[in-house]
């Protein structure tokens, strides 16, 4: 694969008090940018592994898109189209590569996603709506929170599934033991010395 200097960036990962000043890189010649944040396949990255920044473009963007729910309830669409629109519209933004940042959240972070989808609802049943609970029952929609843990376990099920990804995982218990134990089917849990790494 031949990499195009112009659209490539360098980003440093480093926790240390005082990090080393980074490598300058080159390809072809041509010096990369370093940076802090970076942008890859829709996904923003920050070089202090958190998701802010990526956090807040994607509600922003779910907010854009929600205006369109506004509209058609505005020209007073039924209850089930408006169903319809928004987990073919707006939700799809707000879980686009959800096993990949959402270990990673705080609270708050999860709070401001979940907000959108309040929104939602209350846009959705307008004068119908008394509690987020409430609505996500009449309207039979999981939280968002609850759809990403559901989303992430799929996910780690197909790669644990898969002959080319399982060496990702750790072994089962049982494998490392050699015993018949009631945890011998349950996988081996790394080692972690900080909460980022686990």
């Amino acid at each position: 694969m031949k990499l195009n200097p112009g659209k490539c960036k360098a980003m440093q990962v480093c926790f240390v008090r005082n990090p080393p000043p980074p490598p300058v890189l080159t390809i072809g010649g041509c010096e990369l940018e370093v940076v802090s944040i970076a942008k890859c396949l829709g996904v923003i990255f920050q070089s202090d592994l958190k998701w802010v920044t990526h956090v807040v473009e994607m509600t922003k963007k779910g907010k854009q898109r929600l205006y369109l729910l506004c509209r058609l309830k505005q020209f007073q669409l039924p209850t089930q189209d408006l169903l319809t629109v928004y987990p073919c519209f707006v939700r799809p933004v707000l879980e686009y590569a959800t096993p990949l940042w959402h270990p990673g959240l705080t609270n708050i972070q999860r709070k401001k996603i979940e907000s959108s989808q309040v929104r939602a609802t209350k846009i959705i049943l307008g004068n119908n709506f008394h509690s987020y609970t409430s609505a996500c029952e009449a309207l039979q929609l999981q939280t968002l929170e609850d759809r990403r843990v559901t989303l992430c376990l799929k996910f780690a099920q197909k790669l644990y599934k898969s002959e080319q990804n399982r060496h990702w995982f750790p072994r089962l218990r049982g494998e490392i033991s050699g015993r018949e134990t009631r945890q011998n089917k349950k996988l081996d849990q790394l080692p972690a010395r900080s909460a980022r790494y686990a």
